[in-house]
């Protein structure tokens, strides 16, 4: 009888040490990639349509990222309102400096922020992760296009996308890959129709915002639907939300 008490005993203490390194591992390891939010790029230089490179890009990637199990991307309208409550609506304004607080009213771990800028006849793109719990940048990838137009664009943000997934899945990034939708290149119609609805949501003017966002899902891009529905009423809450934390 005593034999079986010390094994139960033994078990017990086995289970909880199991349970211990398997939260250990994911404070480490996991929880720092669980939630993401892709902020609008810094263009750098003279580049003609800066807000295709700026928002465009970035969504690109969000929506690329979106598609992985493992990772959670924001909710567009919750970084917009972030965006408009600390002034920051204007593109490439959030930086390494700012990020920890904008990734604390996001409530997200990381934070990618990029740069765009003209190189000859090439776009050279970097994209920085930063953890939000200590301002430090986690890593950082480059690519650099000759971008023409729309394909060009999605290509150098599937490229992005995927050395971005080796850098926060490395154990899994065969399975990775494999989640990524093939390229669907939108018409420059839906796409410059959804720009211009995010840049508007980011300045806090929902209304003219979800006319382009209703002209884009018009042209059947179906971005635009993740983020139009109920969205004043989700925005109003967002604002008395945000505030409240802004105070603790």
């Amino acid at each position: 009888m005593n034999n079986v008490r010390i094994d139960n005993n033994q078990n017990k203490r086995f289970l909880s040490l199991c349970l211990y390194l398997i939260v250990l591992f994911n404070l480490v390891y996991g929880s720092e990639y669980d939630t993401l939010a892709v902020t609008p790029f810094e263009v750098i230089g003279d580049i003609e349509n800066t807000d295709l490179f700026a928002y465009g890009l970035a969504e690109s990637i969000a929506n690329d990222l979106s598609q992985i199990p493992n990772i959670v991307i924001i909710e567009r309208l919750r970084l917009s309102k972030v965006l408009q409550e600390l002034s920051l609506s204007q593109a490439g304004i959030v930086s390494e400096k700012n990020a920890h607080h904008v990734g604390q009213l996001c409530k997200v771990n990381t934070i990618l922020i990029g740069s765009v800028e003209k190189l000859g006849e090439q776009i050279s793109t970097q994209v920085r992760a930063i953890r939000v719990s200590s301002g430090k940048v986690l890593f950082s990838v480059k690519a650099i296009y000759r971008v023409n137009d729309l394909t060009d664009l999605f290509e150098l943000s599937s490229d992005l996308s995927r050395k971005i997934l080796k850098k926060l899945l490395p154990s899994e990034e065969e399975k990775s890959f494999n989640e990524l939708a093939e390229i669907r290149v939108p018409s420059d119609i839906a796409f410059n129709h959804y720009i211009r609805g995010i840049k508007l949501f980011d300045n806090g003017d929902i209304v003219s915002g979800n006319i382009e966002l209703d002209k884009s899902a018009d042209e059947s891009f179906d971005w635009a639907d993740k983020i139009r529905t109920n969205s004043q009423a989700a925005f109003d809450e967002l604002d008395k939300e945000i505030k409240q934390q802004k105070k603790k």
